[in-house]
């Protein structure tokens, strides 16, 4: 529900249905708080309604965009980032996926037999990745897998607009 003060201004302003002039009648004629707020809300819209509104002089626009033309034209800002940079970071991730992946396949154990040939190796000593692995390092490195996921679609996103957004001349 509007205000006593939204409604006051409604009515005034002629947006009201029927039925709501008249209920907003009612309300300034039998309570006191609607009846002063009305009164005020009167006289300061008769206020406004009397003065004159200021307008620009006739050169004003012209002014305006002569000092417009003036000014020089702003360049977009392209930063550049070096493609090595890039390289290291994405070949981390690669390593440490393929860590990930090398890890896994290390705890499998072979149950099954192939027609006689059987796969006899000793699973390699992994117990210290047990002191680096933990659920905080996991987050921390989906987290970022995430983020680099977002830029490389907000990378093609913006590719695929590009060639819409080209200035008119």
């Amino acid at each position: 529900m509007n205000t006593i003060e939204e409604q006051i201004w409604n009515y005034l302003d002629g947006n009201c249905t029927a039925e709501e002039e008249h209920a907003i009648q009612n309300l300034v004629q039998t309570q006191d708080d609607w009846k002063t707020a009305f009164a005020e809300i009167q006289s300061l819209n008769l206020e406004l309604q009397q003065m004159e509104l200021e307008e620009p002089s006739m050169s004003f626009t012209r002014n305006v965009m002569e000092k417009v033309k003036l000014e020089p034209a702003p360049v977009s800002l392209k930063t550049r980032v070096d493609r090595r940079i890039i390289m290291i970071i994405g070949g981390f991730f690669v390593l440490m996926i393929t860590a990930v992946v090398i890890y896994a396949i290390a705890l499998t154990k072979p149950d099954t037999q192939t027609s006689g040939f059987q796969i006899a190796y000793t699973v390699p000593d992994f117990s210290f990745l047990n002191k680096v692995q933990s659920p905080g390092l996991l987050r921390a490195f989906l987290f970022a897998d995430l983020l680099l996921g977002l830029v490389y679609l907000d990378r093609l996103i913006r590719r695929k607009r590009k060639p819409n957004n080209l200035p008119v001349s």
